[in-house]
């Protein structure tokens, strides 16, 4: 074997290594893009989800705590003072990625449906973010119901940012960690889950 081949190879190997791994729980390598494993059909198969709401006016911390397995999920309120109510359902969640970045979804919690679309991206690996280690999505067309409240994956806005926390062939798994608003007097809501997805 040429000298030169061992020298090829090291080179190609830091490249895959580098270039592949963004998430925490991504492969180490993979000769598919980033972009091509992204673009798809997905659904749903577990996920957890905490909504938190801080009502500065009373002082009362009130969380919807979700647990989410295959079609359904389970959901338990709680708030200080009181007894936790639990409440559960049928859920559904279908996403459709294509390497265009046009982006699709589904959403039913028990009787309330979202059907929406729109367009998702890469983040551009800003400051101390690894590029393309999160997907930024915007919806621009919304045909189906818009009662607040009941349609969790976008997190109440029309755009919304995902933590890639694990993306191989055919499952991915997407989180989030964020403030969805805070208030001029200090009350806030958090939004912090994992959604995972399966082709």
């Amino acid at each position: 074997m040429p000298a030169r081949y061992p020298i090829i190879l090291a080179l190609i190997s830091v490249f895959l290594f580098s270039a592949c791994q963004k998430g925490e729980d991504d492969p180490k390598i993979s000769l598919r893009t980033r972009k091509a494993r992204v673009a798809g059909e997905w659904r749903l198969t577990e996920g957890n989800l905490v909504i938190g709401t801080t009502d500065i006016t009373n002082g009362l911390r009130y969380n919807q705590v979700y647990d989410f397995n295959g079609s359904n999920y389970t959901m338990t309120e709680t708030s200080q003072g009181l007894t936790p109510a639990v409440s559960s359902g049928a859920y559904l969640l279908n996403i459709t990625f294509d390497k265009k970045g046009n982006f699709s979804l589904t959403e039913q919690m028990k009787l309330k449906k979202l059907n929406a679309s729109g367009t998702w991206d890469f983040n551009a690996g800003l400051g101390s973010e690894k590029k393309k280690e999160k997907l930024v999505i915007a919806l621009k067309d919304v045909s189906a119901s818009k009662t607040p409240g009941y349609h969790l994956f976008n997190q109440n806005s029309t755009k919304f940012i995902y933590t890639i926390k694990e993306l191989r062939n055919k499952r991915m798994a997407l989180k989030a960690e964020l403030p969805i608003y805070i208030d001029a007097d200090g009350s806030e809501q958090t939004f912090y889950g994992e959604f995972v997805f399966i082709q």
